[in-house]
């Protein structure tokens, strides 16, 4: 994937992206999730949510879940399935990186994934990603949990 066409686009407070773009279903109900995480966690940028475009179309999404605590941020992220096995995912994950360490030098980067081998696995290690254990998530319940530091 051509970085030059590639950009995340901020999720405003309300959900909102300033960006016009191509979107389909799951980015609006991705927005709105990333408007209720702000009301749980709050807004604090740039520790907030974004929209992944490419080409003037919406392929994916990534978020910092909170703004840091203990010199930590925990991103997430997801591809839109007419999207999956271009590199999208890892751009997400690559930029959220970028981000944090940008505004948060020495900051340590966790995710969460499925308990098995996948993309998302081999993203995280390929982006320098170390698995520490497990933990919970509140989506998919047992996680393996990863720390870049």
């Amino acid at each position: 994937m051509s970085d030059d066409k590639f950009a995340l686009v901020a999720c405003a407070r309300d959900g909102t992206i300033a960006s016009p773009c191509e979107r389909a279903r799951e980015i609006d109900q991705a927005c709105a999730a990333t408007a209720a995480m702000y009301d749980r966690l709050g807004f604090d940028p740039p520790w907030i949510g974004y929209i992944a475009i490419s080409s003037g179309t919406a392929v994916g999404g990534g978020a910092f879940v909170g703004a840091p605590a203990d010199n930590r941020v925990e991103i997430a992220y997801f591809t839109l399935a007419d999207h999956r096995r271009t590199g999208v995912a890892t751009q997400i994950a690559r930029r959220l990186v970028e981000i944090a360490r940008h505004h948060a030098p020495g900051i340590a980067l966790y995710a969460k994934t499925m308990p098995e081998e996948n993309a998302s696995t081999r993203i995280l290690t390929r982006l320098g990603f170390r698995r520490i254990g497990t933990d919970i998530d509140d989506e998919i319940g047992e996680a393996w949990a990863w720390l870049l530091r």
